[in-house]
């Protein structure tokens, strides 16, 4: 706007100043955006205006005489309509072509909610490792012969006081070395929560188990 070459034509036919001229012309903008009939700027006031921008009401009916034809025709602004933005804008097109696309996402990603979730079954692994080592659950573990239900073995562990930890080691290493636990290749080895709820590190051991003295010892 400030370096349209009509604000200047419209300065030398009425007299006025350019600043002037673009100053009334925003004005005419105002009420054309403001009128029922958008465009129209039949409420114009000459004298309101020039009160407004501090000059002379004649100075103002001046610019809006020299406007006529220019950028005025009556009491409507030449090519209003053009310059308009169309009010819907595309957005509603833009949203529904959008809202296209993330369905084409998914119907091409159907694993993605597995995906997300991943993060947090990750962590929970995570939690799970930390409290095997802190517990002492892994040297558990490692020692027990028998590998099945891991879970359930760790949640039978947490339960014990960790003072008991030691007693049920040397428990372990007596009893996997028992008849009971060595026969048929190790198949009547008890699953270690069934081990652990059981409290079966108490067992008598046979006077034969080879071991007996460090059970006792660790009791």
């Amino acid at each position: 706007m400030p370096t349209d070459p009509k604000w200047r034509t419209i300065a030398k036919a009425s007299g006025q100043r350019i600043g002037d001229v673009m100053a009334v012309y925003v004005h005419l903008l105002v009420i054309g955006s403001n009128a029922t009939e958008r465009g129209r700027t039949h409420s114009f006031n000459c004298e309101d205006v020039a009160s407004a921008l501090d000059i002379e009401t004649e100075q103002v009916s001046a610019i809006v005489d020299a406007m006529q034809g220019r950028v005025l025709d009556g009491d409507s602004l030449k090519g209003w309509d053009k310059r308009q933005v169309a009010r819907e804008d595309g957005s509603a097109e833009r949203s529904k072509l959008w809202r296209e696309e993330q369905k084409a996402k998914k119907a091409a990603s159907p694993n993605a909610p597995e995906r997300i979730r991943t993060p947090d079954k990750d962590k929970d692994k995570d939690k799970d490792k930390d409290k095997e080592e802190h517990s002492g659950f892994a040297e558990f573990w490692e020692e027990y012969p028998n590998h099945t239900a891991k879970q359930n073995a760790l949640k039978a562990w947490t339960k014990i006081p960790a003072e008991l930890h030691p007693t049920i080691m040397a428990a372990v290493v007596v009893q996997k070395r028992s008849a009971a636990w060595t026969k048929d290749a190790g198949q009547f080895v008890p699953h270690a929560a069934t081990w652990l709820n059981g409290k079966r590190w108490e067992d008598q051991q046979p006077a034969n188990s080879g071991s007996t003295n460090l059970f006792a010892g660790a009791l």
